[in-house]
């Protein structure tokens, strides 16, 4: 499943694409439905946009991105031992690039 993002929500509103917003631009879901199944939507969508980012020229860090995760909605209104996990995950992943989260 592919993410469709866009730069605002009026009829003039243009697709972010690579070449647009490497870094807002939308990725592909392999768990799309988070709602009920956030840790497989975190392991295997959002952990590796925290890992890669969105593209090879997009500009922010794995550190930003993981910030960025850890205070959405998305992790807020997981559960305190799904968000112990997901943490678990960015750190142990993380870790193995040689650059810790904490």
């Amino acid at each position: 499943m592919w993410e469709a993002v866009y730069n605002g929500s009026t009829a003039d509103s243009i697709l972010l694409t690579e070449s647009i917003d490497a870094i807002n631009m939308g990725t592909f879901n392999f768990v799309g439905d988070f709602e009920s199944n956030p840790l497989g939507h975190f392991e295997y969508d959002v952990l590796p946009w925290i890992l890669y980012g969105t593209s090879k020229s997009g500009s922010s860090t794995a550190h930003t991105r993981a910030m960025d995760a850890l205070t959405s909605g998305f992790y807020t209104n997981a559960s305190p031992s799904e968000r112990a996990l997901m943490l678990d995950l960015i750190n142990s992943n993380m870790s193995m690039r040689g650059d810790g989260f904490y």
